[in-house]
């Protein structure tokens, strides 16, 4: 226990103590201290979830989904390292067998289901080294900077991926779990912390 919450411990025991005397009263200051007490106890907790520090992302973090129709994608999310780019968080998409070319133009969209939308710009330059290079089909980086404000962390994302446009065919759609969703939370407010101190987002490099 840190010296903050052991002061708190101690002062809330010493109103404790201070309320423990004769009387039919007791219950009643009893009563009192433990609410002030925790009151107080509630206040620190709230001022300590503020200024923990903020733990490093590690990049890249993969993880494999599927779409509406069965394909599978691979999701990846990662600190941009090649100097040749600007700086930045990306999510990048892999298709794994099947799919239709992937647009290189179009932004990701992602929906909530209760009315949050956000569209991240498609960067998908970025998987080749500057200059001429064909993109490749079966994949597409976008910038996460486009997560603001912060998804809620608890309701599903929807992803519609774009695809190169054949014949009307929609583009794919996948849905975030828990832990791809918490991710881009943790992401997004990071984002919006360390936009207002000037500093980039820490990463730390995924375990082998």
């Amino acid at each position: 226990m840190g010296i903050g919450a052991g002061s708190l411990w101690f002062g809330l025991g010493l109103r404790l103590r201070c309320s423990l005397g004769p009387g039919p009263g007791l219950g009643r200051p009893l009563g009192l201290a433990w609410r002030g007490g925790a009151f107080v106890l509630l206040l620190w907790f709230l001022t300590w979830c503020r200024v923990a520090p903020v733990q490093a992302l590690e990049s890249p973090t993969r993880w494999t989904l599927q779409d509406r129709l069965g394909g599978r994608w691979g999701l990846v999310l990662l600190s941009q390292s090649d100097r040749s780019y600007p700086p930045g968080w990306r999510l990048r998409l892999n298709a794994m067998g099947g799919q239709r070319p992937l647009d290189h133009q179009r932004p990701l969209r992602l929906e909530d289901g209760q009315g949050g939308v956000w569209e991240l710009a498609n960067l998908s330059q970025e998987l080749v080294p500057v200059g001429p290079a064909p993109l490749p089909p079966t994949a597409a980086q976008f910038d996460a900077a486009g997560l603001q404000p912060a998804p809620t962390g608890f309701l599903p994302l929807r992803l519609q991926v774009p695809l190169e446009t054949v014949d009307a065919a929609p583009d794919a759609e996948l849905t975030l779990g828990p832990d791809q969703v918490m991710a881009l939370r943790e992401l997004a407010e990071q984002l919006i912390r360390e936009a207002g101190s000037g500093a980039a987002v820490r990463a730390v490099p995924a375990a082998a």
